[in-house]
């Protein structure tokens, strides 16, 4: 179809106008939408007293900054590190903090990750290893870790355990975005990265769309130090997910073969498997303590 010539150099045709509002506007809802996919997760929010009763808000310096994290169980139990991805928060993992079934082995910890929650603070931190170095300090003092990561929370439970292997006990990597190859930004992320789109979304989605901009290469560097993971890991990938390629899980399995990890490949099963099946996760979770 051949385009309208303007009437004047310079001028749009008023009747022009309102298609092209409309085209801007069916663009951002679109966009929104997408994005939308990984911000409108199934579980509810809001402060930690009324998600989690007698649970514990604790804030740790960490490196010039304080990483927020809400706890339950007891204080003495070995701590199992919930990791959310992108965009996200602590709450992600509330049911899990008041499962009977964790609570009474564990000590639970889920962290709002820096430039998100109560941790936006620390501002947004897309290196790897910076927010890995961050999060250890959450569990200093504490005896080895089961790391839970979902999403990029995965690969930050990957460089966790490469970076400080003092922390970690065991992995579990829900849906994880770990093949650099599978990571490069997608056509909404790009959108979404410029200008005006990048100061309409709400902030949320922005920062967790400037950590996918730069994850591709992130995961390159991270390549590298998959051999040094030397504990348990537990791989759990729907085959239906949408947000991460499920093939994520087969590079994991992979770059790990040393290590025969556990790779459950659930059948039907999206990117929200973390919330739909998580009596799968807490029985990953609690056999992680056992291999």
């Amino acid at each position: 179809m051949r385009m309208r010539t303007p009437s004047r150099p310079g001028n749009v045709p008023r009747r022009d106008v309102p298609g092209r509002w409309l085209g801007a506007g069916l663009t951002i809802t679109l966009l929104v939408g997408v994005l939308g996919g990984c911000v409108g997760a199934p579980y509810p929010q809001g402060a930690h007293q009324d998600l989690v009763p007698g649970s514990t808000l604790v804030a740790t310096p960490a490196s010039g900054c304080t990483v927020y994290s809400v706890q339950s169980g007891p204080d003495d139990a070995p701590p199992v590190l919930f990791i959310h991805g992108t965009p996200g928060s602590w709450d992600a993992f509330a049911a899990y903090l008041q499962m009977p079934r964790l609570a009474r082995h564990y000590r639970l910890i889920s962290v709002d990750r820096p430039g998100f929650g109560a941790s936006a603070g620390c501002g947004l931190r897309p290196q790897l290893n910076e927010q890995a170095d961050l999060l250890a300090a959450v569990l200093n003092g504490l005896s080895p870790a089961i790391i839970v990561g979902h999403s990029l929370g995965g690969p930050i439970a990957v460089q966790l355990a490469a970076d400080r292997p003092e922390h970690v006990e065991a992995l579990v990597l829900i849906a994880g975005s770990f093949d650099p190859a599978l990571e490069t930004p997608r056509w909404y992320n790009r959108l979404a990265g410029g200008w005006p789109l990048r100061h309409i979304i709400p902030r949320p989605m922005r920062a967790a769309n400037d950590e996918v901009m730069g994850l591709e290469s992130e995961l390159e560097k991270l390549r590298s130090r998959w051999g040094e993971v030397r504990v348990p890991v537990t791989v759990i990938q729907g085959d239906k997910d949408r947000l991460v390629y499920p093939a994520n899980a087969d590079f994991a399995e992979r770059m790990l073969a040393g290590q025969s990890p556990r790779v459950q490949r659930v059948a039907g099963a999206g990117h929200f498997v973390l919330w739909n099946q998580p009596q799968r996760i807490a029985d990953a979770i609690l056999d992680a303590s056992t291999q």
